[in-house]
């Protein structure tokens, strides 16, 4: 039987090697989790955690982790956006960022391209100010616990 620690250590295994497969399989240009030509990518993404996990093969277990593979797509889409097209005030850079050559493995050249005229866009920037603003002012105050 596994102890409670033994569990958390497999769980963050789980959780990171879903960001990974998502980097992966998952193209950063891919707006929408829900669209249907990302099927057989998730697809990928799931028979590799089968086959690296111990998890039943369920609808309900694979609907689960699939909604955690789109949280962490959008996880990264956010941390590429923060670290290389905005400032340290959070405004978007005006010059043309460099390619992350550090991630080179998981986004070509023209993905990146294409992916900072994504979010140059000016509907996505309406979108992300009007979405921050909304964020700073929360109806219900957060209480932990």
């Amino acid at each position: 039987m596994l102890t409670g620690d033994q569990i958390f250590e497999k769980v963050k295994d789980l959780a990171s090697y879903i960001g990974t497969l998502v980097r992966m399989h998952i193209p950063i240009t891919a707006t929408r989790w829900s669209n249907k030509e990302l099927g057989s990518a998730k697809d990928k993404i799931w028979t590799e955690i089968l086959r690296s996990f111990n998890i039943e093969d369920t609808t309900i277990r694979k609907k689960y982790i699939l909604q955690l593979a789109g949280k962490r797509h959008r996880g990264w889409r956010t941390f590429l956006t923060n670290k290389y097209l905005k400032d340290k005030e959070n405004f978007f850079v005006e010059y043309d960022p460099e390619y992350p050559v550090k991630y080179a493995i998981f986004i070509t050249e023209e993905e990146w391209v294409a992916f900072v005229a994504q979010r140059r866009d000016e509907n996505f920037k309406k979108v992300s100010a009007t979405n921050r603003e909304r964020a700073s002012n929360p109806t219900y105050a957060y209480k932990k616990g």
